[in-house]
């Protein structure tokens, strides 16, 4: 059976903080640290996108009013 990390396995808190690039989680309450790990399948969560399409800038708003 999977170990779950939505709750820390020491005190239970649901206040996890993500480390994607060391695969962790560290718990805000009481810093119990607990490693991360992706489902198969499950796509990274590093890049620009999660869908595979390219992220493209958006045009820049010019937020001064020209009068």
């Amino acid at each position: 059976m999977k170990v779950s990390t939505k709750h820390c396995w020491d005190c239970g808190s649901d206040v996890l903080r993500l480390f994607r690039s060391t695969n962790e989680k560290v718990c805000h309450a009481c810093g119990t640290v607990m490693p991360w790990y992706i489902e198969e399948g499950q796509k990274p969560l590093l890049g620009a996108s999660r869908d595979g399409e390219p992220v493209t800038p958006q045009k820049p708003i010019n937020r001064i009013s020209q009068t």
